[in-house]
């Protein structure tokens, strides 16, 4: 079996032992303490006690509550996330929440006398506010994240309004939805759980039945739709579905924010985006997230009983700062860049970000833009719309000394004088730390050795550039770049022109940069096979487009490989390695000639 998957499961397994074992506790801490045993024997036994009327009349259906609402509001969050390609996306985000809670308000206060309304009244309002959505993000035919998350944005302040001015109209009314407001659990008996069994059991199954389809818009709209896939058509069904999970929670417990972002976050911190995986997961910490939280709220405080959607607000807080500090991590971050060149988008809308010390490598057909995106990062080209952070700086802001000072870029082919040394090529590494007429000084003089051994070139630094090889050409020039003192190292095509021993060796020191000095090395390489074995992601460029961005056994595929390069490929994966092998058998279109070959045969005979 798989290491991988079988520590995924395991992950998986534990997160439900876990979940059972707080269930028990959950069930047995409260006013009057149950001990465990009793509490067992309770739920597996027929006993006629007053601890056994607890149970089954007060806990057990408040907790089950608990679970299946935080499951639901999980589900959606992750949902809502792969429809928008964006980790901050959740149910509340969307507007569904507040649709639904508008809609509720109103039969509240407006209408107190009809509340066996409120769960119609919030199924209606979240599909409302979902509609409301998709008609001010669809555009030319078609729907993207970033239209959907900015009308989200209008639906919540338009339903955000309404709220207001309903709580302000009818303050006197608003006591008895304060509970409902806040997200509150208290009182949710039988009568609660038996309307939302079986409706969140129907939405569980539809969200168990998408699941590869999920999977497959996580590649990009393009290599979506190559695969068959109708892309509006999946985000349209996923978004209903989170609507649905989230509009039938609404109605019986009220708003609880945070849990459809919090924990679909943990979720691919233990087994990763798959959500084949990513499902079960969420299922299970949305469930114990709640749980735990309407656990402490009525027992810290009591006899005060805190509701579920006011704790998760408190402790919603801080993980945005963990989740900030973790931001921290980011050595650079591309949002929606574009670049334009003789009227012609050469780069569109490109989003990604590049993680302290990591080997990132791009790759893709020529003339997908791999170059052109390089030169745009590094202010070579200017862009035409979006924005790039460097360490959480914005670049646009930045002198390119500025940006010198931590990145540090080397082209396909770089030039210098013939009758240049190398020694005086590495000691331009150092330009961009003097000012005006300031001379290298005793440390620049020892970073320039140092720079010099580190690649192996000492022995060569009275050369000059024009009678070094290939190889010792391109590490006199990444000599140059360990001079800079880069924190970031951009290499286009570092192997062009290099036999296959000097590709080794460059990529050997590559690595071993990496390894040793914690450098970041985003690269542009054509040898997929190159690309597997020394990076830890890849990035999938095709017309100027993200396709995807993965390890390199989530990117390098077959179908990948068929649709981004047309050619027909076979995959190598020992059993314990990540970095699969490619081997190219023959192009689609020879593929195709031969299978009509071999039809015109068979009609022939």
């Amino acid at each position: 079996m798989n290491n991988k998957k079988f520590t995924k499961r395991t992950t998986i397994l534990l997160i439900y032992i876990l979940l059972f074992f707080s269930l028990l506790l959950a069930i047995a801490v409260g006013s009057v303490y149950i001990p465990l045993k009793e509490v067992i024997s309770s739920l597996f036994l027929n006993m006629d006690d007053v601890n056994h009327t607890i149970i089954f009349d007060v806990r057990l259906p408040r907790v089950l509550v608990a679970l299946i609402i935080g499951t639901n509001i999980a589900l959606a969050g992750a949902l809502l996330q792969a429809v928008m390609g964006n980790p901050l996306a959740d149910p509340g985000l969307t507007g569904v929440t507040t649709g639904a809670a508008m809609f509720v308000l109103f039969i509240m206060l407006v209408m107190p006398e009809h509340t066996a309304l409120v769960p119609i009244a919030a199924f209606f309002g979240g599909i409302i506010a979902a509609i409301g959505v998709y008609i001010l993000a669809w555009q030319n035919g078609n729907l993207t994240p970033i239209r959907i998350i900015l009308a989200g944005v209008a639906i919540n302040a338009i339903c955000g309004g309404v709220i207001g001015f309903l709580t302000i109209i009818y303050s006197d009314r608003l006591p008895s939805a304060l509970q409902w407001l806040n997200g509150s659990l208290a009182a949710k008996g039988m009568d609660s759980l038996w309307p939302l069994l079986p409706y969140s059991i129907i939405g569980w199954i539809f969200v168990v039945l998408f699941i590869r389809k999920t999977n497959i818009i996580r590649l990009g709209d393009e290599t979506a739709s190559n695969l068959g896939e109708n892309v509006n058509a999946i985000r349209i069904i996923l978004s209903l579905i989170a609507v649905f999970l989230t509009a039938i929670s609404v109605a019986i417990v009220g708003v609880i924010g945070f849990v459809g972002l919090i924990v679909p976050h943990m979720g691919r911190l233990l087994v990763g985006s798959n959500y084949k995986y990513l499902i079960p997961v969420s299922m299970g910490l949305g469930a114990l997230t709640l749980l735990i939280a309407d656990t402490v709220g009525r027992t810290v405080f009591a006899p005060l009983d805190i509701p579920a959607g006011i704790f998760m607000a408190v402790i919603g807080g801080p993980y945005f700062f963990i989740f900030n500090e973790r931001k921290n991590n980011l050595m650079l971050s591309l949002q929606s860049v574009s670049i334009d060149m003789e009227q012609k988008r050469i780069i569109d809308s490109m989003s990604f970000e590049v993680k302290k010390e990591e080997i990132l490598s791009i790759i893709g057909p020529n003339g997908s833009g791999k170059s052109t995106l390089l030169k745009g990062i590094c202010k070579y080209i200017p862009l035409s719309q979006g924005k790039i952070t460097l360490n959480n700086d914005n670049i646009g802001k930045l002198s390119t000394k500025q940006i010198a000072l931590q990145l540090c870029m080397l082209s396909q082919k770089n030039t210098a004088p013939n009758d240049m040394t190398v020694k005086e090529l590495v000691s331009y590494g150092r330009y961009p730390h003097k000012k005006m007429f300031q001379k290298l000084n005793k440390e620049d003089y020892e970073i320039i050795r140092w720079a010099m051994e580190k690649t192996n070139i000492a022995k060569l630094k009275e050369r000059r550039i024009a009678t070094l090889s290939g190889g010792e050409s391109q590490r006199a020039w990444i000599a140059m770049a360990l001079a800079q003192h880069p924190k970031i190292l951009f290499l286009d095509e570092p192997t062009t022109f290099l036999d296959i021993s000097h590709q080794h060796e460059v990529l050997e020191l590559v690595k071993e940069l990496n390894k040793e000095m914690g450098m970041t090395v985003v690269m542009v390489l054509h040898d997929l096979n190159q690309a597997s074995k020394y990076s830890d992601r890849i990035l999938v460029m095709n017309k100027g487009k993200k396709r995807i961005i993965g390890t390199p056994k989530e990117v390098l595929t077959k179908n990948m490989i068929r649709n981004v390069y047309e050619m027909e490929s076979e995959i190598e994966r020992a059993p314990n390695e990540l970095k699969p092998r490619i081997h190219l058998v023959c192009t689609c279109k020879q593929l195709r000639n031969e299978k009509r070959r071999e039809i015109q045969y068979g009609k022939e005979n």
